[in-house]
């Protein structure tokens, strides 16, 4: 959930591919390309999301760490990804 910052998630990727906090428009669903973002983010539908542009880019690393924490029970973590565009 990335509606107020990136929850502390850090860009790492060695090659400059950054991550970009957007959110959901009509006309583009937030990202550089028009056409090639999600509908809405997975949590509210309509608020922010991490991307991280892949058109022409091919074989490069984009990277996010979190920082070190120590878990005192069982956790989960999940991930949502949504691929689209003219290419996938």
């Amino acid at each position: 959930d990335f509606e107020v910052d990136t929850c502390v998630w850090i860009d790492s990727a060695p090659d400059g591919y950054s991550w970009t906090r957007g959110w959901f428009t009509s006309y583009s669903g937030g990202t550089s390309y028009s056409g090639t973002g999600p509908s809405g983010d997975h949590t509210t539908g309509s608020g922010y999301y991490l991307f991280t542009e892949a058109s022409g880019i091919y074989d490069t690393l984009h990277q996010l760490e979190s920082p070190r924490f120590s878990l005192q029970q069982d956790a989960t973590l999940s991930f949502f990804y949504h691929m689209y565009g003219s290419s996938m």
